[in-house]
C-alpha cells in the first residue's frame, strides 16, 4: 500500500502497482449536463505524496479550462480525514458534446491508469424542418399535401408539436400535418429543454377561375353613365378577361371593369364577363336595361 503522512510529509513505497485505488469519477452538480450551462467533472485517487510524481490529467474533446489540485482533503462518514489528488474539468457543453467519453489519466513514470464517463447532456431539439423539405408545394383546389414536422435531434424526447399557418397556430401534438389552403405553414419541436421553430414551407393551390359580376342597379336611365365591375379570383392570375353583349364579344376590353357612356336603350341586354387561366374559363352575366328619358 502506498502511504503518505501528511504530518511528516513521508513517503513509503515507490511500487506503483501497489497504489490501492484506481482513478475515480464523481459529476458536479448533477449526474446530466445542459447545453450552455457550465458543467464540472472531478476526477481523483485517494492518494497524496508530494515525493512522487503521480499526475491526473485529461483526454478530452471538448472546449474547456483544467484545474489541477494538489492535495485536497476530505472528510468520511466515520469523521476520518484522507488526503487525495484531485482534478477538475469546467466547460460549458454544446449539444454535440453529448455521448462523447471523456477520459481521465492517471500517470506515474511509464504507467497509466484511465477511468472514462460518457457525457449525457441535454438540449433542445435541433436540425427542425418540414417534409417534404422544399420552399414551395403547389396543389391542385380540393387536394391536401402530407407536411411531416422532423428533427435531427433531441435530449431528451420530443414531447410536443406545434403547428401554424400564416402565424397562426393550427394545431400541435402531432408531428404529421395536412395542408390544404394557401399559406406560409412552419411547426415547432418541444422538449424539456426549449421549443424551436422549423424553417417554413409555403402551399400554393391552384384553381381555374371564380367570377362574380354584379350590378347595383339593373334599370339605368338613358344618357347617364355606368360602370361594370367583374370581381375574378383565380390562382394562377387570369391570362385575359373578356367581355360578351348578347354573347357577342365586345373587341379591346381585356380589364375587369366595363364603362358604358351615354347609355342609350339599345345598349339593354345581357353583358357577360368571361376569365380565363391555365386550369379553365369561368363567366358570369347581368342583364343590363336602360329606361328612356321619356
Amino acid at each position: 500500500m502506498f502511504i503518505c503522512l501528511r504530518e511528516y510529509i513521508l513517503c513509503l513505497n515507490n511500487d506503483f502497482s501497489s497504489i490501492d485505488s484506481t482513478p475515480e469519477f464523481r459529476i458536479k452538480p448533477v449526474e446530466v449536463g445542459r447545453e450552455s450551462w457550465k458543467l464540472t467533472l472531478s476526477c481523483y485517487i485517494n492518494y497524496y505524496c508530494p515525493d512522487d510524481s503521480i499526475r491526473l490529467s485529461w483526454a478530452e474533446d471538448v472546449k474547456s479550462g483544467e484545474e489541477q489540485i494538489f492535495p485536497k482533503i476530505k472528510e468520511s462518514l466515520d469523521n476520518k480525514e484522507t488526503i487525495r489528488t484531485e482534478t477538475t474539468l469546467t466547460f460549458t457543453p454544446i449539444w454535440t458534446d453529448h455521448n462523447k467519453t471523456i477520459e481521465c489519466v492517471l500517470t506515474r513514470g511509464n504507467n497509466k491508469v484511465s477511468k472514462t464517463v460518457v457525457l449525457n447532456i441535454q438540449y433542445s431539439p435541433k436540425g427542425v424542418r418540414i417534409l417534404p423539405e422544399t420552399s414551395t408545394i403547389t396543389i391542385g383546389e380540393g387536394e391536401e399535401v402530407p407536411l411531416e414536422c422532423s428533427a435531427e435531434s433531441s435530449n431528451p424526447p420530443i414531447v410536443r408539436y406545434w403547428w401554424y399557418k400564416s402565424n397562426n397556430k393550427v394545431t400541435e401534438d402531432k408531428s404529421h400535418y395536412k395542408a390544404r389552403e394557401s399559406g406560409t405553414y412552419y411547426c415547432e419541436a418541444e422538449n424539456e429543454i426549449g421549443r424551436i421553430r422549423s424553417t417554413s414551407v409555403t402551399i400554393n393551390v391552384q384553381y381555374a377561375p371564380k367570377v362574380e359580376l354584379k350590378i347595383s342597379d339593373q334599370e339605368i336611365k338613358e344618357g347617364s353613365r355606368y360602370t361594370l365591375t367583374c370581381s375574378v379570383d383565380a390562382n394562377p392570375q387570369p391570362e385575359d378577361i373578356s367581355w360578351y353583349k348578347d354573347r357577342e364579344k365586345m373587341s379591346n376590353r381585356n380589364s375587369n371593369t366595363l364603362e358604358l357612356f351615354n347609355i342609350r336603350e339599345q345598349d339593354s341586354g345581357s353583358y357577360e364577363c368571361e376569365a380565363r387561366n391555365s386550369l379553365g374559363t369561368k363567366r358570369s352575366a347581368v342583364y343590363v336595361n336602360v329606361m328612356c328619358k321619356y
